[in-house]
């Protein structure tokens, strides 16, 4: 395995052409355990399935919460802060993402049907 590394005048490391051109070889750039999916970029949505995952309405708190407003956030549809607090905007932007699928209700709530949809979404 080739492992060398360029530092640039930054002090980053970045891939030679020669790492990056051998897919799937381990290096400080993946990692073979757990590879990048769009999944895992989105907190810990991976933990949730929709028969486990909470019910958030306004007013929960949390670590889901925190993971769905940054779901919602790269979807385009939160502008609010990423801070685990379920309040208006968050219901704002939950019910936007609801409109987008004709099987959810439009509540602003995050049940069984819509967590099912969001997993699927970033899958």
């Amino acid at each position: 395995m080739i492992t060398a590394l360029i530092f640039s005048a930054f002090g980053f490391i970045t891939p030679t052409k020669a790492q990056t051109a051998i897919p799937n070889v381990p290096g400080p750039f993946t990692s073979p355990q757990r590879p990048l999916t769009r999944l895992n970029r989105f907190n810990r949505l991976a933990q949730y399935s929709p028969t486990n995952a909470p019910i958030l309405r306004v007013g929960s708190r949390g670590p889901a919460v925190r993971s769905v407003q940054a779901f919602l956030q790269n979807q385009g549809l939160y502008r609010g802060a990423v801070d685990g607090i379920y309040g208006p905007q968050t219901a704002a932007a939950v019910r936007a993402f609801q409109q987008r699928y004709a099987s959810l209700s439009n509540d602003g709530v995050i049940g069984q049907n819509t967590w099912r949809v969001i997993i699927d979404t970033v899958s």
